[in-house]
Order: structure tokens, then sequence, then C-alpha cells
């Protein structure tokens, strides 16, 4: 688990990358939300942090949701639906990571 305060601007560690993260309350299509922004600032061992996987708001489920249609393999901004606008702190845990290929596999048949 990593958590940040609501609003805010920070470097913080989620799990091996060190990023600077951007958390705001925002108007989702569905609601009061918070918008979680990373950036781990590129690729490290050929490994990239895209986002992350669970966003917990005020110690509950948020759940998260895109805005649009994020790029494939690129690092994109997530949304939690709080239902009511009170959020002061997020948990962010999973980081969905992207790995640089091309990749060869060997399947025996």
């Amino acid at each position: 688990w990593t958590k940040i305060a609501v609003p805010s601007e920070s470097t913080t560690r989620f799990g091996t990358f060190n990023v600077r993260a951007a958390v705001t309350k925002v108007q989702s299509r569905r609601g009061p939300a918070v918008r979680v922004s990373l950036d781990d600032g590129g690729w490290h061992d050929d490994r990239r942090l895209l986002y992350p996987e669970t966003v917990w708001v005020n110690g509950r489920h948020g759940g998260i949701s895109w805005d649009g249609s994020p790029s494939s393999g690129e690092p994109c901004a997530v949304n939690a639906e709080k239902l009511e606008d009170d959020a002061t702190e997020i948990m962010i845990e999973s980081p969905v990571v992207r790995l640089r290929g091309p990749w060869r596999f060997e399947i025996g048949l």
C-alpha cells in the first residue's frame, strides 16, 4: 500500500518505482471522484509503470475508471469514484507495469 493525501502533488514510492504523484478531486461522469496520475520518469530496466490497479479512497474501495480511451501501453490517469465529495486520503496498490518487448515464447506441441 502507498498512502497519498487528497489533493496533493508528491514524490513517493509505489512498488519498486519512485513516482511523482498528482492526486486531485474531479467530477467524473458518475459523480465525485479522485484522479490519480503517476509519473515514473520513463523506462527503468525494461519496465514502465502505467497505473495503479486499485485505488482506495478514505479506506473504501473506489475501483478505477478512465476518461476516454487511454493509449495502449502508455501511462494514464485513473479515476476512483467517491459518492461523497469528502476524500482526504487514497491508498494505491498493485502497480500495472508494461514490459519492453519483443518477447519470444516457445510452446511445445
